[in-house]
């Protein structure tokens, strides 16, 4: 069965090898500095779009391998619009509740995946990501927003009483990657092994495909492969080495940007949705860690 095929059916794919062991090897250590640098404290902000001012990460999203598989479901004219790090330190009691990312992406089509890059070994024992076969298919759930200080959704987003007795775990070693669709509901547990789980979570739709909320305050994407026609994105610049000035002030920018949609456009159906949408989020605890986007206004 093919990559699309299975995709199709089933709402994830995976273990599509990717990196070689000197890849691994490369790409693990510059995300453990990164993380030493950070003292392994992963907020809203330091998770935010790696790939926007770090040359090895922007090189991670633009890896040959990586965009042949993707190619092979959502077509030959990519964008890159989002990546995520998504590291549990050992003995680590986060984790990322039942969610659909086609809730908060809100694209006016729904058609993009996430590929899940693995950099350790990700399995059960140390918090892998779980989903649901063939709930792409299904219409969206109805999320809650849920307050645990543990839960690494930057909105807090949730399923409630999901039926989860056919979820399957995806089992992946370094330099293997998963693919699940937007609409996949997934989620993964707290990692209680003495190992880190390692991984980077990269975002890609058709060129076509837009926010279809506050079309006012356009995003930032990179074209990564084919030809954009349609330009419903900012276009945001490749690092030329990591911490590029040019490409920070990109990243800051794009901070203030995802603070709004987060608070006020991405859960919105229509305008009353997004009232009501917004009024949890602002009052919940995680609208805290939102308003951590704002300490970068000074440095923009």
């Amino acid at each position: 069965m093919s990559i699309k095929s299975t995709m199709d059916t089933n709402g994830q794919v995976s273990p599509i090898p990717v990196l070689n062991a000197e890849e691994v090897t490369l790409y693990r250590e510059k995300l453990l500095s990164l993380l030493d640098g950070y003292k392994w404290k992963l907020d809203a902000v330091n998770r935010h779009k790696p790939h926007l001012y770090l040359k090895w990460a922007n090189d991670l999203g633009r890896h040959p391998k990586m965009l042949e598989a993707v190619k092979q479901v959502l077509g030959p004219d990519l964008l890159l619009w989002y990546s995520v790090i998504f590291v549990k330190p050992p003995q680590n009691t986060g984790f990322v509740p039942w969610h659909q990312d086609s809730t908060y992406w809100a694209m006016n089509k729904e058609e993009g995946l996430s590929a899940w890059l693995a950099l350790s070994d990700v399995n059960e024992a140390n918090g892998c990501v779980n989903y649901i076969p063939g709930s792409n298919k299904g219409a969206d759930i109805k999320h809650e927003i849920n307050n645990s200080k543990d839960n690494m959704l930057h909105r807090g987003q949730m399923i409630k009483d999901l039926d989860t007795t056919t979820a399957k775990p995806i089992i992946l070693k370094p330099g293997e990657m998963s693919m699940h669709d937007l609409r996949t509901l997934h989620a993964s547990g707290p990692n209680p092994s003495d190992q880190p789980r390692l991984g980077i979570a990269f975002r890609y739709i058709p060129t076509s495909n837009f926010p279809r909320t506050l079309k006012w305050l356009k995003r930032g994407a990179t074209l990564v492969s084919g030809e954009d026609k349609f330009h419903h994105f900012v276009d945001d610049p490749v690092p030329q080495f990591d911490f590029d000035p040019v490409a920070m002030k990109a990243y800051k920018k794009s901070i203030r940007v995802a603070a709004i949609h987060t608070l006020f456009g991405d859960t919105s159906r229509s305008n009353l949705r997004k009232v009501i949408d917004t009024i949890p989020i602002l009052i919940s605890r995680k609208s805290a860690e939102y308003f951590k986007y704002w300490k970068h206004l000074k440095d923009g």
